[in-house]
């Protein structure tokens, strides 16, 4: 087995050691090919002790990106006017990205407030403004 082409590069060499062939298969683990690239992986069969009998065959493989995850803990609660609410969405991640913590740290958070599909909500009048990114 061999793998061509301009993404190469992308590949971390500590996960290359971790990739495995064994008599007609080759498996690469979860989290070593990156998202949105394409990879062309090229077969080469041969007689034991013949390469020059050698054929070949190759594959491209696209490797697609996961939709994200978003996740809100402390919703759907009734409260009184008189208390806070937090709302955390530090659960979410990008399934893509092996580490955990690391998903969602690189993550944007930005939040909105409506009282219906077409209304924001309102406070003394005014639109609730949450729109600046965390």
């Amino acid at each position: 087995w061999s793998l061509t082409g301009s993404n190469v590069d992308t590949l971390d060499m500590e996960d290359l050691l971790k990739v495995q062939t064994m008599k007609g298969s080759l498996m690469i683990p979860p989290f070593t090919l990156s998202p949105g690239l394409i990879y062309q992986f090229i077969l080469k069969v041969y007689p034991q002790g013949s390469p020059q009998y050698a054929t070949q065959q190759a594959v491209e493989v696209e490797v697609q990106r996961s939709e994200l995850v978003a996740w809100i803990s402390g919703g759907s609660k009734y409260i009184a006017t008189t208390e806070p609410i937090t709302l955390d969405a530090s659960s979410s991640q990008d399934p893509d990205i092996e580490n955990d913590e690391e998903s969602s740290r690189s993550l944007n958070f930005s939040w909105s407030c409506m009282k219906d599909q077409n209304n924001p909500c309102e406070i003394n009048g005014k639109s609730l403004d949450l729109s600046q990114e965390t």
